[in-house]
């Protein structure tokens, strides 16, 4: 009997571990959301400052009465778009403004000027022509650079509320999720950031970042299936013969996954 009740003490203490790290994974995984949405909330504020600034107000409300563009005007948008998008840091994948449903001036030396936004890529765009104000559009791969990127979208507008110009902060993804996984590891906990199709798209350990996808991995689709399923919850899965226990995020509103996992031999 001695030996049972040990048995029955090691796997009662080894449950208690396990209860342990798996409330510690989902504390990380909320926290690394939370970090996402303050880097939104960020975006947001830039957003609102750039649409009420006095030069931009001007710039498209005097396009809309005179029905002329002053190129010279929107060169100096343009330098002022580089500057914002040279100070983010690699967090825009792009930054710009639309007039009659094209780009008229960006942040990347006139690579998208021209770009015409199509209804079904960007959506977002079209809903901003109905309902105006800072909003964010779906993941998605832009266009132009092919990158992943959250769009964050505002307008200016006339007097009769309708919109003369889009602006459109494009967040590029890796660098949002990059941004997100300093500062991990602790704890021998690791984070993993999964777009919606289950490609990892960062990770603390950077040789998963776009090469591992749980979606298309024998070992990983079963428990990726079971993240679809549910906005947030925890298991285990086996990756490279190794076995973890895991806690999940799913952010509702852009679509991706925060998964923080420790080997279950910790």
């Amino acid at each position: 009997t001695m030996a049972a009740n040990l048995a029955y003490t090691t796997f009662q203490s080894s449950q208690a571990l396990e209860e342990d790290a798996r409330s510690s994974l989902n504390r990380i995984a909320l926290e690394k959301k939370s970090q996402v949405d303050s880097v939104f909330d960020v975006q947001f504020n830039v957003s609102e400052a750039v649409v009420n600034e006095v030069f931009t107000v001007n710039l498209f409300t005097g396009i809309k009465e005179t029905g002329k563009v002053d190129q010279k005007e929107i060169n100096k948008l343009a330098d002022y778009l580089k500057k914002r998008y040279d100070l983010a840091n690699g967090l825009y994948e792009n930054i710009f403004f639309t007039y009659k449903d094209a780009v008229i001036a960006d942040g990347l030396g006139g690579t998208s000027v021209g770009y015409v936004m199509d209804h079904d890529l960007e959506s977002y765009y079209y809903e901003q022509l109905k309902n105006p104000g800072v909003n964010t559009g779906n993941y998605m791969y832009s266009p132009i650079t092919g990158r992943p990127t959250i769009p964050i979208i505002n307008s200016i507008l006339d007097k009769n509320n309708q919109v003369i110009s889009a602006f459109v902060i494009a967040v590029d993804v890796n660098k949002l999720t990059q941004q997100l996984l300093t500062g991990s590891g602790k704890n021998g906990a690791h984070t993993m950031i999964l777009d919606p199709n289950g490609l990892v798209l960062a990770a603390d350990h950077s040789d998963y970042e776009l090469k591992l996808n749980f979606s298309e991995n024998k070992e990983l689709k079963s428990f990726f299936n079971e993240m679809g399923k549910n906005k947030s919850g925890s298991g285990n899965f086996i990756l490279n013969g190794v076995k973890y226990i895991a806690s999940y995020e799913k952010h509702d509103k852009y679509g991706f996954y925060i998964l923080s996992y420790m080997p279950v031999s910790q």
